[in-house]
């Protein structure tokens, strides 16, 4: 069985975009509607790119940046109990039993 290999190009996209993300952080306040939705895809966009990297995988890849992209809007609207974790990880494990190939 041959593995596939690692595109380069998901590793500097994804730095690269955690570089602009730490540039917007620094550069634009929370204050505005478009500035969220700006992060948030940032966010779920350079972790896509970095997780494509690292696991080689795509559905797994979205599976984990839209959970971590979930986690941080719940955070942002100050639901902080331990008990969103639990469901998120539950609905996480949830597709990825259910998308994967048999």
């Amino acid at each position: 069985m041959r593995r596939k290999d690692r595109n380069i190009t998901h590793l500097i996209l994804g730095v690269f975009g955690f570089v602009t993300l730490a540039w917007f952080i620094n550069s634009f306040p929370p204050d505005k509607l478009v500035y969220l939705i700006v992060f948030y895809l940032t966010v779920f966009l350079s972790s896509l790119f970095l997780s494509f990297f690292i696991l080689n995988n795509t559905r797994l890849s979205l599976l984990l940046s839209f959970t971590l992209t979930i986690f941080l809007i719940l955070r942002y609207l100050d639901l902080h109990h331990p008990i969103y974790i639990v469901l998120l990880l539950a609905s996480l494990i949830s597709l990825e039993l259910s998308l994967r190939k048999r």
